[in-house]
């Protein structure tokens, strides 16, 4: 996953292809790799999405850099660990999108 945002970088930069909406896609499916992660190391999942870029439990370094807590519009993705997807039971996370747009951008989607 880590060479996507490279690419994305690139792409965007060379053609203009690469969407905040795309990004964010991303940004949430990073997440939800690194939360599964989480879950298949500590049979549980992390109460906040802070915890991954923290030294884990077991002493192993951050899943993710701090960054990746933040959507491509500057706000913090949401994770709602309340919130379970019936097939799978994965929290979901997701980003509110653009401003002024309400269109959630989802791992559930």
């Amino acid at each position: 996953m880590a060479f996507f945002i490279p690419l994305m970088a690139i792409l965007n930069a060379a053609f203009g292809l690469v969407t905040d909406e795309d990004r964010a896609k991303v940004g949430v499916q990073t997440l939800d790799r690194a939360v599964a992660t989480y879950h298949a190391r500590h049979n549980t999942y992390p109460t906040t999405l802070v915890k991954l870029t923290q030294r884990q439990p077991d002493g192993t370094a951050p899943l993710l850099d701090s960054a990746a807590l933040m959507d491509p519009w500057g706000n913090a993705y949401v994770y709602d660990l309340d919130s379970r997807q019936l097939e799978t039971n994965k929290p979901r996370i997701f980003s509110k999108g653009r401003p002024g747009e309400n269109k959630r951008i989802s791992n559930w989607d």
